[in-house]
């Protein structure tokens, strides 16, 4: 398969109304108002094996004025895992957070991680919208990590796209007359005479969503600090921290009681039959 299809095509643009500039691997760079704009690809390997099907694209921004200024930068790809794009569908890594909605809510927010990516599309968020998608302030599918991996049951392949653990984004599929592009992007401020660089992921794989996570895990997220040992064999959906009903120690957070969330969170747990 040719990297041709999976090239990703950057856009930046400044506020509405203002400039708006698209890169490609013929015109890597240009100027988007007072922000100087370059685009690199690198093609790198996901796993042990010598195929490299992983496609790095990094936007590279500078402010070159005397002044703060935002843009939102994205890349759009057109590539699908089939020739057809009605039946696509997507594996994302949704949060818990739509699983208490009323049935009145207005966001009606997505429960299940296999979605049909029908004629109206699809969006979803990485952390807070309104920090990657202008003008949004709630999303259906909020995501737990970067990640969405695009099927079609005929495909030959799926298709990830993944960011950043550490950055907000968007996903959308832009839907065309007779096709379908995908788009990722997020809102970048820039102080005066700053750089930046935004860094997006296009992966090729014949497996399951699992294979998205680990080349996600291996390229688009960092762990900082070795995880604690224990914390591998523990199964949890989410925690909250607060005060006991009965008499005890407070839970004052995660890093600052460890010793007590080991003992009352998986003992209470392991109680009620969670694990």
């Amino acid at each position: 398969m040719g990297w041709a299809a999976g090239r990703f095509l950057p856009a930046v643009r400044g506020r509405p109304g203002r400039s708006e500039l698209a890169l490609g691997c013929e015109n890597p760079e240009g100027q988007c108002g007072p922000i100087q704009v370059s685009l690199a690809h690198e093609l790198r390997r996901s796993a042990g094996d010598a195929t490299e099907d992983l496609l790095e694209a990094t936007l590279t921004l500078r402010n070159t004025s005397d002044r703060s200024c935002e843009a939102l930068a994205g890349f759009l790809t057109g590539a699908r895992p089939g020739s057809a794009s009605a039946d696509a569908q997507v594996d994302v890594p949704l949060s818990a957070a739509g699983l208490g909605d009323r049935e009145d809510d207005k966001r009606r927010r997505l429960k299940d991680c296999r979605q049909a990516v029908g004629a109206e599309g699809f969006r979803c968020h990485y952390l807070e919208p309104a920090a990657s998608d202008p003008g949004t302030s709630t999303t259906r599918a909020a995501l737990l990590a970067p990640v969405v991996d695009i099927l079609a049951e005929a495909g030959p392949c799926r298709v990830a796209l993944f960011g950043s653990s550490t950055e907000p984004v968007f996903f959308e599929a832009r839907q065309g007359p007779s096709s379908r592009a995908w788009r990722m992007g997020r809102r970048v401020r820039l102080e005066p005479g700053r750089c930046q660089a935004v860094k997006m992921f296009l992966l090729l794989h014949p497996g399951e969503a699992p294979q998205a996570w680990k080349a996600f895990h291996r390229f688009g997220h960092r762990e900082d600090f070795p995880a604690v040992p224990w914390l591998r064999q523990v199964r949890a959906h989410y925690l909250i921290f607060s005060p006991p009903r009965r008499p005890g120690p407070s839970r004052d957070g995660y890093d600052l009681d460890l010793k007590q969330f080991k003992e009352f969170h998986v003992g209470l747990a392991t109680q009620h039959g969670y694990y």
